[in-house]
């Protein structure tokens, strides 16, 4: 019973209703896909994090030697001791242009996917707007020629009523020639025959 009313209550559901539903998942998914882009962005520093605290890159990249022969143990620390000083300097370098070089190539996929977001939001925003636009100006044009269908309407009944007065202007005027042609006619016999009518004085007929 209550399935049948829910699917009663989407079927009659204003096409209005299903729009904003449309935009609800459209803002949602945008919400969305910008939190997986934040999320993989993150992940991708404590990977950059993870390259520079490594075992790998940190320690020293010095080359053992064998020593020579004469060569006296002062000598040999002082040799080591700077070749290990050349290896770190050359490792730090190195580890300074990657990350450089990573943080670069991140930087532009961030820009590039955001920047993809925003054209596909601009583009929905506009596509929205041109649709809000067109509903708004159906509805101007519905409601004058509505306006138009009201005036037109009482355009037509004064017009009638015009008519109407008219035709009973003119009906009136002529039962009042007739009334008057009747007068004269009784008149002119009076002076012919000098009797007066006794029905001329009775105003029933007038």
């Amino acid at each position: 019973m209550e399935n049948g009313l829910n699917q009663r209550r989407v079927s009659f559901s204003s096409p209005q209703s299903h729009k904003e539903t449309r935009d609800d998942e459209f803002v949602t998914a945008v919400a969305a896909a910008t939190f997986s882009i934040y999320s993989l962005e993150e992940a991708g520093i404590l990977d950059l994090k993870k390259i520079r605290d490594s075992p790998k890159f940190s320690k020293n990249q010095s080359i053992a030697r064998q020593p020579s022969y004469g060569e006296t143990s002062k000598e040999r620390a002082f040799r080591e001791e700077s070749r290990t000083r050349e290896g770190i300097i050359i490792h730090n370098k190195n580890d300074k242009a990657k990350a450089e070089a990573w943080e670069k190539a991140k930087l532009q996929r961030i820009q590039k996917r955001y920047e993809k977001m925003k054209l596909q939001i601009l583009s929905w925003e506009g596509e929205k707007r041109i649709q809000a636009k067109i509903q708004m100006e159906r509805k101007k044009n519905e409601m004058d020629h509505q306006r138009e269908n009201v005036i037109e309407h009482y355009k037509r009944k004064i017009a009638r009523l015009d008519m109407i007065g008219q035709r009973a202007i003119k009906e009136l005027e002529d039962q009042r020639r007739k009334q008057e042609l009747k007068v004269k006619e009784k008149a002119n016999k009076i002076k012919k025959t000098g009797r007066v009518p006794v029905t001329c004085f009775c105003f029933k007929s007038l």
